[in-house]
């Protein structure tokens, strides 16, 4: 009897320690399965190789290298990278005179109320860590060599004007106001000036993105959202009226242009937006903007945490301008086909999906969409083969059409040099080319100006089309490149 009860304790005491063992490994394998799992993730927190996919076999497996020791080392060069960047893409659109660069030692007073909080990238996914970004246009003119007014520069950062628009999303959108500071400005701050006056540089700032597309109207009705059939309709705060809209000035950047161009000789604007904006008062006498002494403009975007240092370095010279336009900036939004054609169709709940539920009735959900109407006719698509239609119809007719309707095409963008272009063209007349065929055109391009840069060359194309057959814009960019510099 004392023997077989020893052996089921025996028994017993095997069984628990082999179950005990077996759940160890168990953990184990799971922990180790899981760590192969998300080894790319692990190591792209803590550091090591990565392993990626070289084809479609799961053995063939490759590994990324790095040329860095620490995270701060890669963080250091992508911030020199985004400066570089932005360099090469900021886009210098207009410059009267060789108004710029500024050369010297000057004095400089920035108007915008942005400027002091510039907007640094668009809403949702593409946000990221900020922390010591640089958001002062003043810092990067600094940090070139220039002496900025620091009065007006205080001024903008004590203000109250409300703040830039939050992300707002819905069905319908209500008007954002701007949040420029409104004039006069008081006495100290206009008594600056003469301090700090061979140039002054104007900020319009707007941000868009994930969620936030841009509204057609700049009214307010206190609830958050457009109301169509609100009589009460008042226009956001800076507003000249509810039927402007996001993407032209405002009446307090109005007044702001007015001042600085009424207090300088030469002004230069600077446009902080990733959207085109209507700049019909760059080049147009009859704008409500225009004046003579806005002597250049350039095209910033959204130049992220820290490419705002390039901006100073554009303007000094350091760095000569070489970005393009990678949009159509139009005079008149409203002329353009899309805008009609985009986001509510004008109306309350226009793009809001509703749908059937099980008792037969209807509901609404937060979801909206966009049709598009226009096919491939939107942005620089459009303009040309309309003005290649209206040429057709009326010669000579098309190119009025199109500086009437556009400021600045795609791809375009000035340089502080001058540059002059040899093209040999192949000779293809009458050849039929397939999809296999390869078209090379050579072209030596030649710095005769006196400052060294860099220059983009966008070959275009015009496709046969045939009418009622596969729709054909009647020009289309079929390659670009920049030179070295």
């Amino acid at each position: 009897m004392n023997s077989s009860t020893h052996k089921v304790k025996a028994l017993r005491v095997w069984f628990i320690v082999l179950s005990a063992l077996f759940a160890f490994l168990f953990i184990v394998t799971l922990v180790l399965t899981q760590v192969l799992f998300l080894y790319n993730t692990i190591n792209s927190v803590l550091g090591g190789e990565r392993r990626y996919l070289k084809s479609g076999n799961p053995d063939d497996y490759r590994y990324y290298t790095t040329d860095y020791e620490s995270k701060e080392d890669v963080l250091a060069a992508a911030q020199a990278f985004n400066e570089e960047i932005v360099e090469e893409g900021i886009v210098l659109l207009k410059n009267d005179a060789g108004a710029l660069p500024l050369s010297g030692k000057q004095k400089i007073t920035v108007f915008g109320r942005n400027s002091v909080n510039i907007v640094l990238g668009g809403s949702g996914s593409n946000q990221g860590d900020v922390g010591g970004a640089i958001t002062d246009v003043n810092d990067s003119l600094t940090a070139a060599g220039f002496e900025i007014n620091p009065v007006i520069r205080e001024y903008y950062k004590n203000v109250s004007a409300g703040t830039r628009p939050e992300v707002a999303m819905g069905s319908t959108l209500t008007g954002y106001p701007i949040c420029e500071a409104p004039l006069p400005y008081p006495q100290e701050v206009q008594a600056s000036y003469a301090d700090y006056d061979d140039a002054a540089v104007v900020v319009i700032s707007r941000m868009g993105g994930e969620g936030f597309d841009l509204p057609r109207t700049m009214f307010w009705d206190g609830r958050g959202y457009t109301n169509w059939g609100n009589t009460e309709r008042q226009p956001v705060t800076g507003a000249r009226s509810t039927d402007d809209h996001y993407l032209q000035l405002d009446a307090y950047e109005t007044a702001m242009l007015a001042e600085a161009c009424d207090n300088f000789d030469k002004v230069i604007v600077v446009v902080n937006s990733a959207s085109p904006v209507e700049l019909g008062f760059l080049d147009d006498p009859d704008h409500y903007a225009y004046h003579e002494n806005i002597q250049a403009a350039l095209w910033l975007g959204h130049p992220g945490s820290n490419g705002l240092n390039a901006l100073g370095r554009v303007l000094s010279g350091e760095v000569n301008p070489s970005g393009r336009t990678v949009d159509t900036f139009a005079r008149d939004f409203r002329n353009d086909p899309s805008w009609y054609n985009f986001g509510n169709y004008m109306q309350d709940e226009g793009n809001r999906y509703w749908t059937a539920t099980s008792s037969g009735g209807e509901q609404d959900r937060n979801a909206w969409f966009v049709e598009y109407r226009e096919g491939i006719y939107v942005g620089y698509r459009y303009y040309e083969t309309m003005a290649a239609e209206r040429d057709a119809a009326d010669p000579g007719s098309g190119e009025q059409w199109y500086d009437g309707n556009v400021v600045y095409p795609f791809g375009y963008g000035l340089s502080y040099s001058q540059f002059h272009w040899k093209v040999r063209t192949p000779d293809i007349a009458g050849s039929t080319i397939d999809g296999d065929a390869t078209i090379q055109v050579e072209v030596s391009v030649t710095n005769n100006g006196p400052y060294p840069g860099k220059d983009v060359l966008q070959l275009y194309y015009t496709a046969p089309y045939i009418a009622g057959g596969i729709e054909k814009a009647h020009v289309v960019l079929g390659d670009f490149i920049k030179t070295e510099e």
